[in-house]
C-alpha cells in the first residue's frame, strides 16, 4: 500500500455555477448591478447596488434577501420585498460592516418558498428555492489624509 504525504491543498473558487432545467425555473431571479464599486476607506462612505428581482408567473410571495460575503462582516439587516415590488437598492457601509481595504464579493441571498404554480401546472405547489444573486465587488481603498501641506490654500 502506497500512502501519499503531501498536504492536501484546498481551493476556494469565486463562483459556482448550477444549472437548472426548463421545467424547474426558480420562481425568482435576483439581479445586481453595477457588478463593481469603489469606495475611499473613510467612515462616511458607503457603496449602492440596485437590485432587480424579475419573478415567474405564478410566484406571488414576500421575498427577504440577506446580503451574504466572503469576508468576515457583521450581520447586515435583511430587505424584505413586497409581491408588488421589484427593485429596490442596497447600501453597504464598509466602515459600518468593518470592512478593511481590499476587494471585498457580495451575493444577495434569498430563501425562497410558499405555493408557487409552475408553468403549466395544473395547481400551486408550496416550493423552497435557495436564489442567489451574481458576485458584486466593494474595493475599499486606503484612507486617505489630507494635510495642511497639500491642502488647497484658502484665501
Amino acid at each position: 500500500v502506497l500512502f501519499r504525504s503531501e498536504a492536501a491543498q484546498s481551493r476556494l473558487s469565486p463562483h459556482l455555477y448550477l444549472a437548472v432545467s426548463d421545467e424547474e425555473l426558480a420562481p425568482v431571479e435576483a439581479r445586481l448591478s453595477p457588478l463593481e464599486a469603489e469606495v475611499e476607506g473613510t467612515p462616511d462612505s458607503v457603496a449602492t447596488f440596485s437590485v432587480q428581482l424579475v419573478r415567474r408567473e405564478g410566484y406571488e410571495q414576500d421575498i427577504s434577501l440577506t446580503l451574504r460575503s466572503a469576508s468576515p462582516i457583521k450581520d447586515h439587516p435583511p430587505i424584505v420585498l413586497a409581491p408588488d415590488v421589484s427593485e429596490t437598492r442596497f447600501t453597504i457601509h464598509p466602515a459600518e460592516l468593518g470592512l478593511r481595504p481590499g476587494r471585498h464579493a457580495f451575493q444577495l441571498h434569498a430563501v425562497v418558498s410558499g405555493p408557487y404554480q409552475r408553468p403549466g401546472a395544473e395547481a400551486a405547489n408550496d416550493t423552497k428555492y435557495a436564489v442567489f444573486s451574481e458576485t458584486a465587488y466593494v474595493h475599499v481603498l486606503e484612507a486617505t489624509a489630507v494635510s495642511a501641506e497639500t491642502a488647497p490654500a484658502s484665501e
